[in-house]
């Protein structure tokens, strides 16, 4: 993991800043479409809590192989239908063997997703405390 790291930390970087921008966005968005006051920046902060843990967690099942059987299936299904040319896997555990081999080579992106998602259980924490001391 350590040397993964080291190996994709400018991918790590530079996806979580865009996980921290689209969750900075979420609150904005919801923050000047409501009424402007503090309990909206806390309830913005909740929204992009929970989008961000929710795609993080459907970027790590979908990493884990769950959705390889439709993708393995769509690919026989178009290749049958639209192609001239035989498709290169002939049964699903070679495919999903490959696609292994593949996400084992490239970073680990659901991390950035849950650790901004993470900041923003922290925002959100602090802004309640805030709240609540108001």
């Amino acid at each position: 993991m350590e040397s993964n790291f080291k190996k994709f930390f400018k991918a790590y970087l530079i996806s979580f800043l865009i996980f921290m921008a689209i969750g900075g966005l979420i609150v904005l968005i919801y923050y000047f479409t409501h009424e402007k006051v503090f309990v909206d920046l806390v309830d913005g902060a909740t929204l992009s809590m929970i989008v961000l843990l929710g795609l993080g967690g459907l970027m790590f099942v979908s990493r884990e192989g769950f959705f390889d059987v439709f993708s393995y299936g769509f690919k026989q299904l178009g290749s049958a239908m639209f192609s001239k040319k035989v498709n290169e896997y002939n049964d699903f555990p070679g495919y999903k063997e490959n696609k292994r081999v593949k996400r084992e080579a490239s970073p680990r992106l659901f991390l950035s997703a849950l650790v901004s998602g993470a900041v923003f259980i922290i925002i959100m924490i602090v802004l309640r405390i805030v709240l609540i001391t108001m």
